[in-house]
């Protein structure tokens, strides 16, 4: 068993894992991502669409390979931090180490002072922010000692990404509404048709989202430059929250993000012998929309197909052949009925997005940036030598910057010293 642990904690291990998972996150940004729907409206060649379909690779962050990856890694890092960083990081509650006089002689840096008062020496060591503790050949400071804890950080950040990756992989969800105004949809229902989800997503309290208004906002040359929606939650016929949504501005609902990600042509307005009928549509491969449903006028099923949202409706046989266009705002006939195309219905595109491991992820990188701060600050040690008459001192870095300090602080002392010591051999490097 210890060796298993060993194994599963070992640096090679890390390094294949962190490969294996590179790999997959770039055939994920590679391969097109998303759902059925979206990788069909690619164009990515007919036989690829069906091999990403078929194995899954459209849906790289959610399939079972990566989250086993994920977890292992995360198994290896736990491991590796109990048996690397954490007695490093114990260490930093324990008092500092104590040295002789013979070992005090080879630190890097020695600056010579005299015959001070030790009382003299541990106050300027803590005029200059040293924690001073007496040791047995005299005053000893030390100061930026939290520094060290980077590697604990770093590692506790990197483990708290690895769980968000995880939650969110097991119990998020990505999944698509489209409404008209006027119509709604529920959460449940919402996620029970998401192609993309997590094994483990949690049932929510049921609540609806309900389509009050949709506009879009045009250039000066007519092309669309942003599409806006109303949106009103309402659960147990209370309303629980409203807000007008675009692009980039989201609405959050019980942890889930409702996105402006698109708009479409739900339906077309038709006046039939001067009576109003919605023939709902759907966007067809080969461009444009059809009717859901055929128009049955004196006993010939009538198809509706509307090549672009401007465009007149054509009405198609029951062989698909086109009989009349339908333009706005005109009366044409069909068999002995009156048909006016009246307007076509927009409808906004929701993505509905649920992602519990976001507060995860966001906490974990805030985290790994202050580690990565603390990584640039030194942990100093000065002791000084009263049979010497020594300052000597280490750090981990900047220790040009610590030889200038104590030469600082030995020219304070300096003229407080007794009769000089045999300082011959003594350097400051």
């Amino acid at each position: 068993m210890d060796k298993f642990f060993r194994i599963m904690g070992s640096l090679p291990l890390a390094i294949t894992l962190l490969s294996l998972i590179a790999v997959f996150c770039m055939l994920g940004t590679l391969l097109p991502q998303g759902t059925q729907a979206e990788i069909l409206k690619t164009t990515t060649p007919d036989w690829a669409k069906a091999l990403l379909l078929a194995t899954g690779a459209n849906q790289m962050y959610h399939s079972a390979p990566f989250l086993a990856l994920m977890t292992a890694f995360l198994f290896n890092l736990a491991l590796a931090t109990q048996e690397k960083v954490w007695p490093p990081f114990r260490m930093l509650f324990r008092p500092p180490l104590t040295y002789t006089s013979a070992a005090l002689k080879a630190m890097p840096v020695r600056v010579p002072v005299g015959d001070v008062p030790p009382e003299l020496v541990a106050g300027a060591l803590r005029a200059r922010g040293f924690k001073v503790w007496d040791t047995p050949t005299g005053p000893a400071g030390h100061k930026g000692r939290w520094s060290r804890s980077a590697p604990m950080v770093v590692h506790v950040s990197m483990f708290i990404i690895l769980i968000g990756v995880l939650v969110g992989g097991f119990y998020g969800f990505k999944s698509q509404t489209l409404l008209e105004v006027g119509q709604f949809d529920t959460i449940t229902h919402i996620v029970e048709r998401a192609e993309i989800k997590g094994p483990l997503v949690p049932k929510r309290v049921d609540w609806q989202v309900h389509l009050d208004k949709f506009w879009l906002e045009h250039y000066p040359n007519g092309m669309v430059q942003q599409y806006n929606s109303e949106l009103r939650i309402m659960q147990n016929a209370k309303l629980v929250d409203k807000k007008h949504i675009w692009v980039n501005e989201p609405m959050i609902v019980d942890g889930v993000y409702l996105y402006q990600s698109s708009w479409d042509v739900g339906s077309v307005d038709l006046l039939i012998d001067g009576q109003p009928k919605r023939v709902p549509m759907f966007p067809i491969e080969a461009g444009g929309h059809a009717g859901k449903e055929r128009l049955l006028l004196d006993g010939v099923a009538y198809t509706l197909y509307l090549p672009a949202m401007r465009a007149p409706v054509l009405a198609l046989d029951e062989k698909f052949q086109p009989v009349a266009p339908l333009v706005r705002g005109k009366d044409v006939t069909l068999g002995t009925h009156t048909v006016r195309y009246a307007e076509p219905v927009l409808a906004s595109g929701l993505q509905v997005k649920g992602d519990p491991g976001i507060p995860w992820v966001l906490g974990g990188w805030t985290l790994i940036s202050i580690g990565l701060i603390i990584v640039f600050f030194g942990y100093r040690q000065v002791w000084y030598d009263t049979k010497t008459g020594m300052l000597v001192g280490k750090a981990n870095r900047g220790q040009v910057l610590l030889e200038r300090e104590l030469e600082s602080i030995a020219e304070r002392l300096r003229p407080a010293a007794g009769q000089p010591r045999d300082l011959s051999g003594a350097t400051a490097s």
